[in-house]
């Protein structure tokens, strides 16, 4: 899906789901990132109907993210300092984001 359809679909959902999520409170969390993929989220799982999520590195390690099969060597990776690194979904369809960093490292995760 191009990001115009998507744009334009999440706009159409928000039109018609008006305050269901669009509106309520971030749920956070500090996470420590390590040397096995993990899936970001707040808690036992992701956030029903998640729209966003937030990611702030807080140490000085490095941390990529990726799918479920994500590694050092083939994620992306989200830099130190002030970089939030932001994810959009479509409310109706789970989309797990994976992280891994080769040592312990900790990140903020919000969630909507």
């Amino acid at each position: 899906m191009s990001f115009k359809d998507y744009s334009q679909k999440f706009y159409e959902w928000l039109i018609a789901n008006p305050g269901r999520n669009a509106t309520r409170e971030p749920i956070t969390a500090e996470l420590t990132v390590g040397a096995t993929a993990a899936e970001a989220k707040v808690g036992a799982s992701a956030l029903a109907s998640r729209i966003k999520l937030e990611l702030v590195k807080i140490d000085t390690g490095m941390v990529y993210w990726g799918g479920s099969d994500v590694t050092v060597a083939n994620g992306v990776p989200i830099f130190s300092g002030n970089e939030v690194k932001e994810f959009f979904f479509d409310p109706e369809t789970a989309t797990p984001i994976y992280l891994i960093a080769p040592t312990d490292t900790k990140i903020r995760i919000a969630e909507w």
